[in-house]
Protein backbone atom coordinates (compact mmCIF):
# COMPACT_ATOMS: atom_id res chain seq x y z
CA UNK A 1 0.00 0.00 0.00
CA UNK A 2 1.42 3.19 -0.93
CA UNK A 3 1.94 6.03 1.87
CA UNK A 4 -0.17 8.46 -0.34
CA UNK A 5 -2.73 6.05 -0.41
CA UNK A 6 -2.54 5.48 3.45
CA UNK A 7 -2.22 9.13 4.06
CA UNK A 8 -5.56 9.74 2.21
CA UNK A 9 -7.29 6.65 3.58
CA UNK A 10 -6.73 8.02 6.83
CA UNK A 11 -7.34 11.63 6.07
CA UNK A 12 -10.80 10.73 4.73
CA UNK A 13 -11.96 8.02 7.07
CA UNK A 14 -10.17 9.99 10.65
CA UNK A 15 -13.48 11.10 11.75
CA UNK A 16 -15.15 7.63 11.81
CA UNK A 17 -12.51 6.42 13.31
CA UNK A 18 -12.98 8.73 16.20
CA UNK A 19 -16.87 8.17 16.35
CA UNK A 20 -16.24 4.39 16.68
CA UNK A 21 -13.73 4.79 19.09
CA UNK A 22 -16.46 7.13 21.29
CA UNK A 23 -19.32 4.81 20.61
CA UNK A 24 -17.68 1.71 21.96
CA UNK A 25 -16.33 3.07 24.98
CA UNK A 26 -19.55 4.82 25.72
CA UNK A 27 -21.32 4.63 29.10
CA UNK A 28 -17.84 3.80 30.61
CA UNK A 29 -16.40 6.53 33.43
CA UNK A 30 -13.40 8.02 31.90
CA UNK A 31 -11.42 6.50 34.78
CA UNK A 32 -12.10 2.80 33.62
CA UNK A 33 -12.19 3.71 30.07
CA UNK A 34 -8.72 6.09 29.40
CA UNK A 35 -9.34 5.29 25.87
CA UNK A 36 -12.62 7.71 25.56
CA UNK A 37 -10.80 10.61 26.68
CA UNK A 38 -7.98 10.41 24.16
CA UNK A 39 -10.46 9.39 21.34
CA UNK A 40 -12.35 12.42 22.59
CA UNK A 41 -9.26 14.61 22.18
CA UNK A 42 -8.28 13.04 19.24
CA UNK A 43 -11.80 13.88 17.45
CA UNK A 44 -11.99 17.22 18.61
CA UNK A 45 -8.39 18.18 17.44
CA UNK A 46 -8.69 16.37 14.14
CA UNK A 47 -11.97 17.31 12.69
CA UNK A 48 -11.37 20.88 11.91
CA UNK A 49 -8.24 19.51 9.76
CA UNK A 50 -10.36 17.19 8.31
CA UNK A 51 -13.22 18.87 7.70
CA UNK A 52 -11.56 21.70 6.14
CA UNK A 53 -9.22 19.64 4.08
CA UNK A 54 -12.32 18.81 2.29
CA UNK A 55 -12.90 22.46 1.10
CA UNK A 56 -8.96 22.91 0.31
CA UNK A 57 -9.77 19.42 -2.19
CA UNK A 58 -13.37 20.92 -4.00
CA UNK A 59 -10.99 24.10 -4.18
CA UNK A 60 -7.74 22.91 -5.92
CA UNK A 61 -10.01 19.94 -8.14
CA UNK A 62 -11.57 23.57 -10.11
CA UNK A 63 -7.96 25.54 -9.92
CA UNK A 64 -4.58 25.26 -9.67
CA UNK A 65 -2.67 26.70 -6.34
CA UNK A 66 -2.15 30.28 -5.52
CA UNK A 67 -4.78 31.71 -8.04
CA UNK A 68 -8.22 32.68 -7.07
CA UNK A 69 -11.47 31.10 -8.12
CA UNK A 70 -14.10 33.89 -7.96
CA UNK A 71 -17.93 33.27 -8.00
CA UNK A 72 -19.69 36.36 -9.37
CA UNK A 73 -23.20 34.51 -8.50
CA UNK A 74 -24.75 35.88 -5.31
CA UNK A 75 -25.66 33.26 -3.08
CA UNK A 76 -29.69 32.31 -1.95
CA UNK A 77 -31.31 30.23 0.39
CA UNK A 78 -30.59 26.96 -1.91
CA UNK A 79 -26.76 27.41 -1.85
CA UNK A 80 -25.81 24.85 1.10
CA UNK A 81 -21.88 24.31 1.21
CA UNK A 82 -21.48 27.02 4.32
CA UNK A 83 -24.50 27.50 6.78
CA UNK A 84 -25.04 31.13 6.42
CA UNK A 85 -23.47 32.63 3.20
CA UNK A 86 -24.29 36.01 2.77
CA UNK A 87 -26.70 37.37 0.05
CA UNK A 88 -25.04 40.56 0.10
CA UNK A 89 -20.89 39.35 -0.84
CA UNK A 90 -19.23 37.92 -3.96
CA UNK A 91 -16.66 35.21 -2.22
CA UNK A 92 -13.21 34.23 -3.84
CA UNK A 93 -11.08 31.65 -2.58
CA UNK A 94 -7.42 30.32 -3.13
CA UNK A 95 -5.60 27.78 -1.59
CA UNK A 96 -2.19 29.28 -1.08
CA UNK A 97 0.81 26.92 -1.38
CA UNK A 98 3.54 28.10 0.40
CA UNK A 99 5.79 25.24 1.54
CA UNK A 100 8.53 26.60 -1.43
CA UNK A 101 8.34 30.17 -1.90
CA UNK A 102 5.74 32.94 -0.41
CA UNK A 103 2.74 34.24 -2.49
CA UNK A 104 2.06 37.92 -2.96
CA UNK A 105 -1.40 38.59 -2.84
CA UNK A 106 -2.44 42.03 -4.75
CA UNK A 107 -5.07 43.75 -4.01
CA UNK A 108 -6.75 46.98 -5.90
CA UNK A 109 -8.13 50.11 -4.97
CA UNK A 110 -11.61 49.17 -3.73
CA UNK A 111 -13.51 52.05 -3.02
CA UNK A 112 -16.87 52.66 -0.87
CA UNK A 113 -17.52 49.08 0.06
CA UNK A 114 -16.17 46.33 2.49
CA UNK A 115 -13.97 43.85 1.49
CA UNK A 116 -12.21 41.08 3.50
CA UNK A 117 -9.29 38.32 2.24
CA UNK A 118 -9.59 35.99 5.39
CA UNK A 119 -6.68 33.94 5.65
CA UNK A 120 -6.05 30.57 7.54
CA UNK A 121 -4.86 27.39 8.09
CA UNK A 122 -6.23 23.71 7.94
CA UNK A 123 -7.22 24.03 11.47
CA UNK A 124 -8.74 27.75 11.16
CA UNK A 125 -6.15 29.36 12.80
CA UNK A 126 -6.14 33.16 10.86
CA UNK A 127 -2.92 34.72 11.28
CA UNK A 128 -4.30 37.92 9.78
CA UNK A 129 -6.74 39.76 7.25
CA UNK A 130 -6.24 41.65 4.68
CA UNK A 131 -9.10 44.37 4.46
CA UNK A 132 -11.08 47.82 4.75
CA UNK A 133 -10.83 47.35 8.57
CA UNK A 134 -7.03 45.98 8.43
CA UNK A 135 -5.16 47.31 5.99
CA UNK A 136 -7.19 49.93 4.10
CA UNK A 137 -9.22 50.39 1.01
CA UNK A 138 -6.20 51.56 -1.14
CA UNK A 139 -4.10 48.83 -3.43
CA UNK A 140 -1.82 46.80 -1.68
CA UNK A 141 0.73 43.66 -2.31
CA UNK A 142 0.68 41.55 0.76
CA UNK A 143 3.79 38.97 0.98
CA UNK A 144 2.32 35.35 2.63
CA UNK A 145 5.17 33.55 3.70
CA UNK A 146 5.75 30.64 6.24
CA UNK A 147 7.09 32.07 10.17
CA UNK A 148 10.70 30.71 9.03
CA UNK A 149 11.23 32.39 5.72
CA UNK A 150 13.86 34.44 6.02
CA UNK A 151 14.11 35.85 2.34
CA UNK A 152 14.41 39.37 0.24
CA UNK A 153 11.50 40.94 0.60
CA UNK A 154 10.73 42.61 -2.95
CA UNK A 155 10.19 46.22 -3.52
CA UNK A 156 6.58 47.23 -3.84
CA UNK A 157 5.58 44.95 -0.60
CA UNK A 158 3.17 46.66 1.63
CA UNK A 159 3.02 44.58 4.39
CA UNK A 160 4.90 40.60 5.20
CA UNK A 161 2.07 38.21 6.75
CA UNK A 162 3.84 35.32 8.22
CA UNK A 163 2.18 31.94 9.21
CA UNK A 164 3.53 28.60 10.79
CA UNK A 165 0.89 26.94 8.05
CA UNK A 166 2.32 25.78 4.35
CA UNK A 167 -1.18 25.48 2.80
CA UNK A 168 -3.12 28.84 3.68
CA UNK A 169 -6.56 29.45 2.72
CA UNK A 170 -7.81 32.22 1.39
CA UNK A 171 -11.47 33.57 1.04
CA UNK A 172 -12.53 36.96 -0.08
CA UNK A 173 -15.60 38.77 0.58
CA UNK A 174 -16.67 41.74 -1.62
CA UNK A 175 -19.52 43.36 -1.05
CA UNK A 176 -22.72 44.08 -3.39
CA UNK A 177 -25.03 47.03 -3.11
CA UNK A 178 -28.51 45.43 -4.04
CA UNK A 179 -28.85 42.67 -6.55
CA UNK A 180 -25.68 43.31 -8.48
CA UNK A 181 -23.17 46.45 -8.27
CA UNK A 182 -21.64 46.07 -11.36
CA UNK A 183 -17.86 45.31 -11.21
CA UNK A 184 -16.72 43.09 -8.80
Amino acid sequence: MSKTFTKSFITKHLHLFAIILLLLSCNKPETEMPEYSLAYEAYIYAFPAVEHNKVFQTILSRLPANQFFANTQLMTHENTAVVSPNNDTYYSQAICDIRNEPVVITVPLIENRYFSIQLCDIFTNCPDYIGTRTTGDGPGNYLLARSDWNGVIPAGIDKVIKTPATIVFALARTQVFGCYSGKS
